[in-house]
């Protein structure tokens, strides 16, 4: 089978473009063609970077993004340089991922031209919200929302407009065979926007080998958050849990716009237990991560399927997660970790003291979400998986 992977970066920034090139890597490691189709950026090295278009950068020349405004809804010159790969490579099948903004929904009508079926997986909520993120109904809502309606005004219109074009235009739901989800969770949300029945959608769970990862120890003298030091992930509430536990060491591995601001709530809480570690990646992350008691999942978004989770859980790392979005779905409560109400900061020190001082129980929910990890996070269960999407479409 040949296939077309498309996403917006090829540069990996997060957990979807690991995504994206992980699916890449088991398709062609089972002996499949695949070709990419990303933006193009300077520095990366691909045999396909001739085909990649260069899109509006909206975030370094805003008014280069307005004078080319209809770029950002609806890209030509992405749909061009997209009908040339197509005719060139000849797909059985296209698999999108994020293509808004940059590549935009475009090229879809590349694919309805010459009849070739596409399947997309969502890893946000841009397809049912302006805003890419979907959070609780509550004061913290309010709160988090500020992200969107506060900062970055401009933008945010623009993001607005272009949302409203795109659900105008139906423009998905009419040219996307089938919507991938690796959460119920966000199924179900789908599905109140869109209405039930109204699309075809499948659970595919993200790639990740927890084969590869030997099991760490569980008497480490710390525990451990790592991810983006944003708002929308919680580490604010985090810090303040982790105050009222000062026997409990808290490493904090990570970079983002939220990171003096949480550095100075941690200096106003006296807090003598928090270290700040800084961005750390691949081996120097897997080294702390593999010494940590436990760590830690806070968010206050709906978050979809945090790769952190399936990362500590294949080093035999126990996960304490807020109840949102898909990480109750990972996250079996005093199985291989515990969840808590996302915005109960007394209920997440509880939970972290009762973790911290039961040594052995952390260390059986550890083994537990090894077992677990293992058995459904491998190169073949992941392939078999979308294989069977891919054939029923070809």
């Amino acid at each position: 089978m040949k296939v077309i992977l498309v996403h917006n970066n090829f540069s990996i920034t997060g957990g979807a473009e690991v995504f994206f090139h992980e699916t890449a890597r088991i398709l062609k490691d089972n002996g499949h063609e695949v070709a990419l189709f990303c933006s193009h950026e300077e520095e990366i090295k691909s045999v396909w970077k001739d085909y990649f278009p260069k899109t509006i950068d909206y975030k370094k020349n805003k008014l280069h993004a307005i004078l080319n405004f209809n770029e950002i809804i609806y890209s030509f010159k992405s749909k061009r340089s997209f009908a040339n790969l197509v005719n060139d490579f000849k797909p059985d099948l296209v698999h999108v991922f994020g293509i808004y903004v940059k590549l935009t929904p475009s090229i879809l009508h590349v694919c309805k031209k010459n009849k070739i079926p596409v399947i997309m997986s969502c890893n946000d909520y841009k397809h049912i919200t302006p805003n890419y993120k979907l959070f609780p109904k509550s004061s913290r809502k309010k709160r988090s929302q500020k992200l969107f309606i506060n900062k970055q005004n401009l933008f945010n219109v623009g993001n607005y407009i272009e949302f409203k074009f795109h659900e105008i235009m139906n423009i998905y739901r009419k040219n996307i065979d089938e919507f991938l989800f690796a959460s119920n969770f966000m199924a179900v949300e789908t599905e109140k926007y869109w209405g039930a029945n109204t699309f075809k959608w499948s659970i595919l769970k993200n790639p990740f080998n927890s084969l590869k990862y030997e099991p760490g120890r569980i008497d480490g003298n710390y525990y451990l958050y790592f991810g983006r030091l944003s708002k929308e992930k919680g580490v604010d509430i985090l810090i303040k849990a982790a105050s009222e536990n000062s026997h409990c060491k808290l490493k904090i591995v990570g970079d983002g716009p939220e990171k003096n601001n949480l550095i100075d709530l941690s200096k106003k809480l006296k807090t003598n237990n928090i270290e700040f570690c800084g961005p750390l990646w691949g081996a120097e992350l897997d080294k702390v991560l593999y010494g940590s008691r436990f760590t830690i999942v806070p968010s206050i978004w709906h978050e979809n399927f945090p790769y952190v989770i399936l990362q500590s859980f294949a080093m035999a790392k126990p996960v304490i997660g807020s109840r949102v979005g898909g990480i109750p779905e990972l996250i079996k409560d005093n199985y291989n970790g515990l969840v808590y109400d996302f915005d109960n900061v007394n209920e997440l020190a509880s939970k972290i003291k009762f973790l911290w001082d039961n040594n052995s129980v952390a260390i059986n929910m550890g083994q537990n979400a090894k077992l677990v990890s293992d058995k459904n996070f491998n190169d073949e269960v992941f392939y078999n998986n979308i294989i069977n999407i891919y054939n029923k479409h070809t």
